[in-house]
């Protein structure tokens, strides 16, 4: 059984990689009649029963079905497109991908790495300057704060 699953996956995939192509279709529809050419063998040969055959045929039409399926998705394009807006950037490769904005609508060609690179910098920054502007309590009494409201708490406890 798992032989099925195999063949479709092989299949399946050679689909994948050549879909949009004559190459994509006829691997999916040959990958689907292959098994089905195998029937009439495996009744010589007294291999399965009438339900083996019905999964058999089972089998084809998924797998044909599937193939010609992931066959006609469209392919990537060959030149690059703005992630966001899809504007068409060919003409423009001389602009570093990570510096550039998209000219159509603003946003960094490479995502949102350096808005993220940015905003973190940003956070880093405010919380180092929160660190610098926070300033030590002074002792009272020359004990820390923190020991000053324990000692009071304690003794309005224990009154």
């Amino acid at each position: 059984m798992i032989l099925f699953a195999a063949y479709a996956l092989i299949i399946l995939y050679g689909a994948a990689r050549y879909r949009r192509r004559p190459t994509g279709f006829a691997i999916a529809l040959l990958g689907g009649l292959l098994p089905l050419a195998l029937v009439p063998l495996m009744h010589m040969v007294k291999l399965g029963d009438g339900s083996f055959f019905l999964l058999v045929i089972a089998e084809c039409a998924i797998v044909m079905g599937l193939g010609v399926v992931i066959a006609s998705l469209p392919r990537r394009p060959a030149h690059i497109h703005c992630q966001y807006c899809q504007y068409d950037l060919r003409g423009l490769e001389h602009l570093s991908v990570r510096t550039s904005v998209c000219p159509e609508c603003g946003m960094p060609l490479d995502g949102f790495a350096s808005v993220r690179k940015r905003r973190a910098t940003v956070f880093a920054q405010a919380h180092d300057d929160a660190a610098r502007q926070a300033q030590p309590i002074a002792p009272l009494n020359g004990r820390p704060v923190a020991a000053e409201a324990r000692s009071a708490s304690a003794g309005s406890a224990s009154a």
